[in-house]
């Protein structure tokens, strides 16, 4: 990157990465994947979700509708206070690191919308069919050969479907049908949704 630090970095709630991140990309702003904390809950706090089913709404409530860092503090405490979670280690830790996924304390920095690692989780989910930790190296570019073909396939098969095969209108609007000719079906089938 010449030398650059990139403005935003999003990654896993890993603590030896946020260490390193402030000492080789100190100028850069660190998000963690808000999907990796979201999952975490029912592990860390079952006792709470099986005791009271409000607890996620209030929980969401809380991250996701606080316009100010300050309607955050009020309705993070409100919710330690009503769910007796004073002494749980995990939240504490959680508050401490609260710059790093809560909305609101986000606002300074353009992250284009991202807020998780799907992307790259979504890379890693499609080699899983084809290596593992096992894979040796001579294996693995084999392998990875193998998926670039089936990439490729995929590809080529929906870029035939869009020159030779008309997708279904859902209504008789002329927009949706002038976007049907620009658009190939995948990315079709995603306006009809939007619209």
């Amino acid at each position: 990157m010449g030398g650059k630090h990139p403005i935003a970095i999003l990654t896993d709630q890993v603590k030896a990465m946020k260490a390193a991140i402030s000492i080789v990309f100190p100028n850069s702003r660190h998000r963690f994947c808000m999907w990796h904390i979201l999952r975490k809950i029912p592990e860390k706090l079952s006792y709470i979700i099986t005791k009271d089913e409000s607890f996620m709404t209030i929980f969401n409530d809380c991250v996701y509708n606080s316009r100010l860092e300050e309607d955050f503090e009020k309705k993070w405490w409100n919710m330690v206070g009503e769910f007796e979670l004073e002494g749980n280690e995990w939240l504490g830790l959680l508050y401490e690191d609260r710059k790093f996924w809560v909305p609101t304390y986000m606002r300074d920095t353009f992250f284009a919308g991202l807020s998780t690692t799907q992307r790259s989780e979504s890379i890693n989910s499609f080699f899983d069919k084809y290596v593992s930790k096992k894979t040796s190296l001579k294996e693995f570019i084999e392998q990875y050969r193998v998926a670039l073909q089936d990439r490729e396939e995929k590809e080529a098969y929906a870029s035939f479907s869009t020159l030779h095969k008309k997708p279904v209108l859902k209504s008789p609007s002329p927009f949706e049908k002038q976007m049907s000719a620009i658009y190939t079906h995948e990315v079709f089938k995603k306006f009809q949704v939007e619209i």
